[in-house]
């Protein structure tokens, strides 16, 4: 009898390590199944998150369609606007333009005070 009851507990002992080690691995394994459902979950919504290639292209398409306008905007205000050297030398010469005039209108008010005195020294002579 006490082999009997040796064998039994044996077997016992047996039994619940066999048990605990299938609930160890049937926690893992839903675990893990769990966690393999979630990634499918998400690689499902992956499609609806991007757009399609032809969507893209039509978009690519669209914007380099917008950059070839931008660019030939940016000649036509090249070939219609002054460039800033430009707009520098047309100053330089209106200023000099300027000091020719303003050295004129000097020239001839001293012509014009040097006969303004001529006639007031005549006029002064004459009294």
């Amino acid at each position: 009898m006490l082999i009997n009851i040796t064998q039994a507990v044996i077997i016992s002992v047996i039994t619940l390590i066999i048990s605990t080690i299938v609930a160890v691995i049937g926690y893992f394994l839903k675990r893990t199944i769990t966690r393999v459902d979630k990634c499918e979950e998400k690689i499902e919504k992956i499609p609806s998150q991007y757009e399609s290639t032809k969507a893209h292209n039509d978009d690519m398409r669209e914007v380099k369609a917008e950059l070839k306008g931008i660019k030939d905007d940016i000649k036509d205000i090249s070939n219609e606007f002054l460039k800033t050297e430009e707009f520098i030398r047309k100053m330089l010469e209106i200023n000099h333009k300027f000091d020719r005039i303003e050295d004129k209108i000097d020239k001839n008010a001293r012509i014009t005070d040097s006969k303004l005195d001529k006639l007031l020294a005549g006029l002064n002579k004459e009294d």
